[in-house]
C-alpha cells in the first residue's frame, strides 16, 4: 500500500467517525453513556472487590485462581451488559422512532434520524459492556501483578482493596461535578459504600 492510499483511508476513516460522533450528539446519547457508565463501572468494581475479599477471607492463597475467576466474571458482566442494553435500547429507540413516524406521517428509517437512534443504542450497549469490564479489571489489576510474581498475594489483595475504594470514590466525584453539588459528599459516600461491603464481606469471610 503506498503513501497515497494510506492517506485516503485515513482521511475516509476520519470522516467515517466524524460522522459518527455528529450522529451521537444529535442524540441523547452522553447523558445515557454517563448513566450507563458509571452505574456499571459502580457494579463492576464493588463485585470484584467483594469477590477478592471474599476468595482471601476464606483461605484462598492462588492469585491465579483469583484472576481466572475475576477475568471470567468480567466477560461475563461485558457480554450479559452488553446484550441486555443493546435489546433494551433497540426497543426503546424503535418506540420513539415509530411514534415520531406516525406524528409525521412518514418512514423515517432511512433518514438521519433514524441512523442517529440505531448509531446510539450500539454505543450505549458498547459502554454497559466495558464499563463493568473496566472497573472489575481495574481491581484485579494489583491480583494480575501477584499472579506474575511481582508482589505477595496478601499485598496485592490489601491493594485492589485499596484501588477499589480509589475507584468508588473517583466516581462519586465525578457524579457530583456532573450534578455541580458537593463531589467530595458524593465520592465519600460512594466510597463508604465499599468500605461497608468490603466489612461485611471479609467478615463473612473469616467466619
Amino acid at each position: 500500500m503506498n503513501q497515497a492510499s494510506r492517506t485516503t483511508g485515513a482521511r475516509r476513516l476520519s470522516s467515517g467517525l466524524g460522522e459518527v460522533f455528529r450522529i451521537l450528539a444529535s442524540t441523547d446519547f452522553p447523558s445515557i453513556a454517563r448513566r450507563y457508565f458509571v452505574i456499571n463501572c459502580f457494579d463492576g468494581v464493588m463485585t470484584m472487590l467483594g469477590f477478592i475479599l471474599g476468595y482471601f477471607f476464606s483461605g484462598g492463597s492462588n492469585p491465579g485462581t483469583a484472576v481466572g475467576a475475576g477475568v471470567a466474571a468480567s466477560i461475563a458482566m461485558g457480554v450479559s451488559g452488553f446484550t441486555g442494553a443493546l435489546l433494551t435500547e433497540f426497543a426503546e429507540r424503535a418506540r420513539e422512532l415509530e411514534e415520531l413516524e406516525r406524528a409525521m406521517l412518514r418512514d423515517l428509517t432511512p433518514t438521519i434520524l433514524g441512523r442517529a437512534l440505531r448509531v446510539a443504542a450500539i454505543a450505549a450497549a458498547l459502554v454497559d459492556a466495558l464499563a463493568p469490564a473496566a472497573g472489575a479489571l481495574v481491581v484485579a489489576a494489583p491480583i494480575i501483578l501477584s499472579s506474575a510474581g511481582l508482589v505477595s498475594f496478601p499485598t496485592a489483595v490489601a491493594l485492589s482493596a485499596a484501588v477499589g475504594l480509589l475507584a468508588l470514590f473517583a466516581l462519586g466525584y465525578y457524579l457530583g461535578k456532573i450534578a455541580e453539588g458537593r463531589p467530595l459528599l458524593y465520592g465519600a459516600a460512594m466510597a463508604g459504600a465499599g468500605a461497608l461491603v468490603s466489612a461485611a464481606v471479609s467478615l463473612l469471610g473469616g467466619v
